[in-house]
């Protein structure tokens, strides 16, 4: 079958009843309601009581026996047989709904006592929770910039869980990184949320804030949800999918994005569907499991890594844009348009190896989308979704401000970048090089980060890192005092904080960061001695902007890291 590669056996613990893989961890159903947990546990998301990382499955500490679990990408939840829902990890966005946005590193009960009725099963997203309960009713809490949550409007997010407006009574729920799946029992798919890559199934790529009948007249008897696909089993055995279909993960033999459920290339009657990060997984009613898809760290279970690309495949077009070390091309690959950057010698392969894994490690709606790489030196060449927008900075200063962006525009680039940046920064990464080059915009005006050649990820016990350890990096212009610092300099999110508060300068100024400054010992000195507020705070020509802006892009511009905002 196109696209799809036979899973070879692994071993499995005993009296299992069912798995949940999570971001970069996984939940395990025992038969007799006990759960095990193992993996990344930064967010005390395997709930044994600490963020240390567990190799070896642990007990999860839960005293009522269990009947559901579900691991979101840093949270997970627990619903036991009397109903109740628990849940521990990341609650950032309030989507562990306990009221509040304090993580647990154990499960906590979820406020759901005026629930109408008991919880039978549950879905985790990125930074969103699904309760379903027995009278059909679906309920939501945590993120909802969206619409994920299905509540009439795509913004903020929940505490305590809200019901989701949907008529019918829902028998399976399914969540995505930031989109919701829900299973009537008529067999229709209802969908809302993101719909970037037309992952709602409506035919088209406008997201939703209440669910909407998906497209095609099919009927499903399960259904899941990918980071940016969906997946349903269909009553006579076939399997659909929509959505992103940048690795394969849709089966169709292409990697062409669907907004529309379309029929997988199956040869058999397939009675189980799941879905990952970028790879979709089908078990046959022969007892085969087939998968399709990413394979970056060996998921479909055949060894290797699919994402290396072979260059006859790519055809380049014209330059981008260029930097010290690199090319970025337009260019062709497989029937879609992509990014691809050329790095300039083999001196740079370490830092290009660097950015893979983070690319390949890092994925949210807000930065940008990691396809392949060619590694065949002297030829280096990563390849990525190509933003037909440009640079904010073309957008800003370059070729592209002849079409002047609205206020709105800029209002929501800026909560776009923090959006992303708020994730490198759950994920203990800092950027070290955000500017105006590095945010790109689709044809939308919609903002995603890029270039992650000096990305640096801390590990738990750290709390900086050390600048003369790490070396040396970024762009002058945006770079914080404590960059300069050869000797102690002890680097923390608050770098990328200052360079958030350089951007918000450019979109509502119009300025260049230190526009007067000419030379580098002018940039270092004006940089130093922390002038950057003032600049702003007078130089307000294009926009006016309001009062609570002005305090935010002053505060992220402080001189010591302590004194800025998160």
């Amino acid at each position: 079958m196109p696209g799809f590669k036979l899973l070879q056996s692994v071993n499995v613990l005993r009296k299992v009843s069912f798995v949940s893989a999570g971001g970069d961890h996984a939940l395990i159903l025992l038969e007799n309601g006990d759960v095990f947990a193992a993996g990344d546990n930064r967010q005390g998301q395997l709930g044994v009581g600490h963020n240390k990382a567990v190799q070896s499955a642990v007990r999860v500490g839960s005293d009522a026996p269990v009947k559901v679990v579900a691991a979101g990408c840093t949270h997970s939840l627990l619903v036991t047989e009397s109903g109740d829902a628990y849940a521990f990890g990341d609650n950032n966005h309030g989507q562990l709904g306990t009221g509040t946005t304090r993580s647990f590193f154990f499960p906590v009960k979820m406020r759901t006592d005026t629930l109408p009725s008991k919880i039978v099963s549950a879905a985790a997203g990125c930074w969103f929770s699904l309760l379903l309960l027995e009278s059909g009713a679906v309920y939501g809490v945590g993120q909802n910039s969206f619409g994920q949550l299905g509540v009439g409007h795509g913004s903020g997010f929940h505490l305590v869980p809200v019901q989701m407006q949907i008529d019918g009574q829902v028998i399976a729920v399914a969540a995505g990184c930031t989109h919701s799946l829900t299973l009537l029992a008529t067999g229709e798919v209802f969908s809302t949320g993101d719909n970037i890559y037309g992952q709602l199934g409506l035919g088209n790529n406008r997201d939703q804030q209440v669910p909407a009948r998906m497209l095609g007249g099919l009927k499903a008897v399960a259904i899941a949800a990918g980071t940016y696909h969906s997946v349903l089993l269909l009553e006579t055995g076939e399997v659909a999918a929509t959505g992103s279909n940048s690795h394969g993960q849709l089966g169709l033999g292409t990697s062409q994005d669907q907004v529309v459920p379309v029929k997988m290339l199956v040869h058999a009657p397939v009675k189980g569907i799941a879905a990952g990060d970028f790879h979709s997984v089908l078990l046959f009613q022969s007892g085969d499991v087939y998968a399709a898809g990413d394979n970056g760290y060996g998921q479909l279970g055949m060894g290797g890594w699919n994402e290396l690309i072979q260059p006859e495949h790519l055809v380049l077009g014209p330059q981008l844009g260029a930097g010290g070390s690199a090319q970025v091309f337009r260019g062709h690959w497989k029937g879609q348009e992509v990014a691809v950057k050329r790095i300039s010698g083999v001196a740079h392969l370490e830092a290009m190896k660097k950015e893979i894994d983070a690319l390949r490690r890092l994925r949210h709606p807000r930065l940008v989308r990691f396809i392949g790489a060619c590694v065949q030196p002297p030829l280096l060449l990563v390849v990525t979704e190509y933003m037909a927008g440009g640079s904010l900075h073309d957008c800003l200063f370059g070729p592209r401000k002849t079409v002047p962006l609205s206020t709105l525009q800029r209002w929501t680039i800026a909560g776009q970048t923090a959006e992303g940046l708020a994730f490198l920064h759950s994920q203990r990464v800092v950027h070290r090089d955000l500017k105006s080059m590095n945010i790109l915009l689709d044809s939308t005006k919609h903002a995603k980060i890029c270039d992650f050649g000096l990305a640096h990820q801390m590990c738990m016990e750290s709390t900086h890192i050390a600048r003369k350890l790490d070396g040396e990096g970024g762009s002058p212009r945006y770079m914080a005092p404590e960059c300069y610092d050869a000797k102690i300099g002890k680097l923390t999110e608050k770098v990328d904080m200052w360079a958030a508060g350089c951007i918000l300068i450019e979109l509502f100024a119009g300025i260049l960061p230190y526009a007067d400054c000419q030379t580098m010992p002018q940039l270092t000195a004006r940089t130093l001695l922390s002038f950057q507020t003032v600049v702003f705070v007078v130089s307000c020509r294009l926009l006016e902007p309001p009062t609570w802006l002005r305090s935010s892009a002053s505060w992220r511009t402080q001189a010591t890291p302590e004194a800025r905002w998160r």
